[in-house]
């Protein structure tokens, strides 16, 4: 059983939640399957089913667009992940979430057993542009720098430790870098960028300088 498949069963599912086909998802979903949402509330088999019929699931009402789609299997468990940006109808404000989905090969066929999201952020609607003005090395004073790379349309926060984050748009020069925190880029006199500046509610935590990049 390849990616190809697990991929198909994904989209099928996703499918169906649109159409709230609930029959459909019957042979598709475990009968064991949990939801593990983004805030905390889980909701079960039946539960998902009831709100998939009722057609105000963010995938049924928000215009989606995903990013960085992986899988992985072990045997006959297979994992899914993505990261996914959730537009409300009205196109004001942006969820980005990161989403598991794991599935299981019963007879022959790839169900799924439970799907869990972790948020990187909400914020006003916001496109990026230019991602390539912020890739190169960053240094920061007293501790391990960083490189941003571009991923898959998304801008990527690599720490020289080897951990990652992906970085999401939320405005001109800033992105999201977690539930908590952005980062905003400031620019020199010839217009390049010149820092990024991590902060939070309570201020900021680290300014980097840029450090270089072959390409300029």
């Amino acid at each position: 059983m390849t990616d190809a498949a697990v991929e198909e069963a994904f989209q099928s599912i996703q499918r169906a939640v649109e159409a709230r086909d609930v029959a459909a998802l019957r042979r598709l979903v475990h009968p064991r399957f949990e939801m593990l949402h983004a805030f905390g509330q889980v909701d079960r088999y039946d539960i998902w089913l009831t709100l998939v019929a009722g057609g105000k699931l963010p995938r049924q009402i928000s215009d989606i667009r995903e990013y960085d789609r992986t899988i992985s299997r072990v045997g006959e468990v297979a994992i899914r992940s993505s990261i996914v940006r959730f537009r409300d109808p009205k196109g004001r404000r942006d969820s980005w979430l990161r989403g598991s989905t794991t599935f299981v090969l019963e007879g022959g066929q790839w169900r799924q057993l439970r799907h869990q999201s972790a948020l990187l952020h909400e914020a006003p609607s916001a496109d990026a542009a230019r991602l390539e003005d912020y890739i190169g090395t960053y240094s920061i004073p007293k501790r391990d720098g960083f490189r941003l790379i571009e991923r898959d349309g998304l801008l990527q926060l690599e720490w020289t430790t080897g951990a990652k984050l992906p970085l999401v748009p939320i405005g001109p020069d800033r992105f999201g870098a977690g539930p908590l925190s952005t980062m905003r880029f400031t620019r020199g006199p010839d217009g390049k960028v010149a820092t990024a500046v991590r902060g939070g509610p309570e201020g900021i935590w680290w300014t980097a300088a840029w450090a270089g990049d072959d390409r300029r």
